[in-house]
């Protein structure tokens, strides 16, 4: 799956899932959930929980801002670059010359 496609998968699961959780509330995509109210702090643990099972990655303590998880953009960047193999190099890097 192309990284394009990976990401809109991934915010369509982060938005399927607010949208079950918080219902009768529109969602913009760069909506806070906190400063609006939607988002306690039980549901935050289990927003979390959803993150790590949905697509498989760990949080570690230090990831654990609320600016990674205030809104869909936020949560889309923060699992896509999680996704995203660390030792990924661009093919011109590792050519020789």
């Amino acid at each position: 799956m192309q990284a394009e496609e990976q990401q809109q998968a991934v915010r369509k699961s982060i938005q399927d899932f607010l949208q079950e959780n918080i219902q009768n509330q529109h969602i913009e995509d760069d909506d806070d959930i906190f400063k609006l109210g939607y988002v306690n702090s039980l549901f935050s643990l289990k927003l979390i929980g959803f993150i790590e099972s949905q697509f498989s990655i760990s949080i570690l303590d230090d990831e654990l801002d609320i600016a990674n998880f205030n809104s869909i953009d936020s949560m889309t960047a923060f699992v896509s670059a999680k996704k995203t193999p660390v030792n990924a190099k661009p093919v011109q890097e590792t050519m020789s010359s």
